[in-house]
């Protein structure tokens, strides 16, 4: 479910997003949406399954790195898991990992830059971002793929 007109029609494709995972009674196992997903959404999700393998949050400004925390503790079959614009938090990288230990495939991404580093040196923009890859590598031990793009 992406790009359709969600700013004006984000509550009808919230009511669509419900009534599909209703649908799966409880087998869902692939969630990819883009833009309009919120906590509450994700909240509403984990009540009704529990089996989700993989799970894609494109450009979901509306969740937060708590929701999503939680969402991850309540997946724990999640093996692959892509999250795009939006997040920077290695927290979230490292609690991501240890909640989610059958977790094969992860792509995090972010559009650009974080500007609250633009008055740090590059080594310690570096030093952080080493630290949720340090953390990432600790953690999940079944890892396929990895992909980190403009976490820099």
């Amino acid at each position: 479910m992406a790009h359709h007109g969600y700013l004006r029609n984000a509550s009808r494709l919230i009511n669509l997003a419900k009534l599909a995972i209703d649908r799966s009674r409880g087998g869902l196992e692939e969630f990819w949406i883009q833009n309009f997903v919120n906590d509450n959404l994700l909240q509403y999700l984990c009540d009704r399954t529990s089996v989700l393998k993989s799970l894609r949050l494109r450009e979901c400004r509306g969740v937060s790195d708590k929701g999503l925390i939680e969402t991850a503790k309540r997946q724990p079959l999640l093996e692959e898991l892509e999250i795009t614009h939006g997040y920077d938090s290695n927290e979230l990288l490292e609690l991501v990992g240890k909640e989610l230990p059958n977790l094969k495939r992860f792509k995090f991404n972010s559009p650009w830059f974080n500007k609250y580093f633009s008055a740090y040196s590059e080594n310690e923009v570096d030093k952080y971002y080493n630290e949720g890859a340090f953390g990432i590598a600790k953690t999940m031990h079944q890892f396929r793929y990895l992909q980190l793009v403009g976490n820099m």
